[in-house]
């Protein structure tokens, strides 16, 4: 009987360990799920599972997260302080929105154009602004383009077979 009990405690104790080398895990691999798991000889099935039932578990999972991501906004910026131009505008591009650091592209018209209606009456449109009007529409097109075909790819990926790097993916390594 105390034997039985002493197996209970064990096991708690272990799944602590277990949980508290994947948190280690999780900062080590900076927040790869997949990579902490391995590492840890878990699966990512237990670690969602353990997220889903122990709310200390998915708090400091989630604080971990946030603590992979101040580590990353220091190497942004201390690439930015070693003149990294590129670091640099992307801070300013993310961060400096409010200040104008943003891009954007802005279309003034002399023309009053009525956008309420569902067909648009581009005759008191200038040469210039039809050609910037059929620019943009362009772009539209071809960005819907893009997004359909990515929608088609996911959808034969999702329904075509798997690879075996993506079975191994779902290989379970706990005991």
């Amino acid at each position: 009987m105390v034997d039985g009990c002493l197996r209970g405690f064990d096991t708690e104790v272990k799944m602590n360990n277990k949980k508290k080398s994947m948190l280690e895990a999780l900062k080590a691999k900076m927040g790869n799920v997949t990579a902490a798991c391995h590492a840890v000889g878990v699966s990512r099935k237990t670690f969602y599972q353990w997220k889903k039932e122990d709310e200390e578990f998915r708090t400091k999972s989630e604080e971990m997260s946030e603590v992979v991501l101040d580590i990353v906004e220091d190497a942004l910026l201390s690439q930015i302080q070693n003149g990294n131009s590129t670091s640099t505008i992307f801070y300013l591009k993310t961060k400096g929105k409010s200040r104008g650091y943003i891009e954007k592209q802005e279309i003034e018209s002399t023309s009053k154009v009525d956008v309420t209606s569902n067909s648009l009456d581009i005759s008191c449109l200038t040469l210039e602004e039809k050609k910037t009007l059929r620019d943009l529409q362009r772009k539209l097109v071809s960005h819907n383009e893009q997004i359909n075909e990515s929608k088609r790819t996911m959808i034969v990926f999702t329904n075509g077979s798997r690879s075996e790097n993506e079975e191994e993916k779902d290989i379970e390594y706990d005991d």
